[in-house]
């Protein structure tokens, strides 16, 4: 299986066809097989890398659990994967670490798309919050901080996304458990950004035909 080793990290990934990098980034409390399914979509054209983040999956870490330590390690695998210019496709959680990565230049990356994503937690619903809570008071350990992250982080504003200079694509549903308005406000403040709400979409649109369509027009225009 393949490894790669940080300072603080082993990452697991998987790696598919040739071409472009892509990466593929999970969300809270997943592991890189939720996108398993990109895999025969992209891969004709592209070099489509699956990453566990840290503390998830199959991937050790040290890190403390936080999105901005989770992004340093991403950033950290580009770096030693010798990847060139690769765009970030991040779902949840995986937006952030992509958001984070872009704002503070921790890896040259050439494109980004969000999924669902929040940058602060003022964009989660009130029915997410109360989830979240429900899911603490059952959970314990790693799972459970992996969770409780959700509702500290992440801290951006718009002054950051403002420095995010590369291409980015903003998706989400049009149910989804963050607000549209702030997904609006997300597309708003960064600079190189288009929109795509997904008609009747929830949270969990990865897999929808209509994201996979999105995401390939927008690579097609990079």
């Amino acid at each position: 299986m393949p490894y790669i080793s940080t300072d603080y990290s082993t990452l697991y990934y998987r790696t598919f066809g040739k071409g472009k990098p892509l990466i593929f980034l999970h969300g809270n409390n997943e592991d890189s097989a939720i996108f398993d399914s990109v895999v025969s979509i992209f891969s004709d054209n592209y070099s489509v890398y699956l990453i566990d983040s840290p503390h998830h999956g199959k991937s050790a870490s040290s890190v403390n659990v936080s999105y901005y330590d989770f992004a340093k390690e991403i950033a950290s695998f580009i770096t030693l994967a010798s990847l060139t210019a690769p765009i970030i496709i991040g779902y949840s959680d995986g937006g952030i670490i992509g958001l984070i990565i872009a704002a503070n230049n921790y890896a040259k990356i050439s494109g980004l798309v969000t999924i669902g994503a929040n940058f602060n937690c003022d964009g989660l619903k009130q029915s997410c919050v109360n989830s979240i809570k429900r899911e603490l008071a059952v959970f314990s350990g790693i799972d459970r901080d992996i969770t409780a992250l959700m509702l500290s982080e992440p801290k951006l504003t718009k002054e950051d996304l403002a420095r995010v200079s590369v291409p980015t694509l903003v998706i989400a549903g049009e149910k989804d458990l963050i607000k549209t308005s702030h997904t609006k406000a997300l597309a708003s403040a960064l600079p190189h950004a288009e929109l795509k709400i997904i008609k009747d979409g929830k949270h969990f649109v990865v897999n929808h035909q209509d994201c996979f369509d999105a995401i390939k027009k927008y690579l097609k225009n990079q």
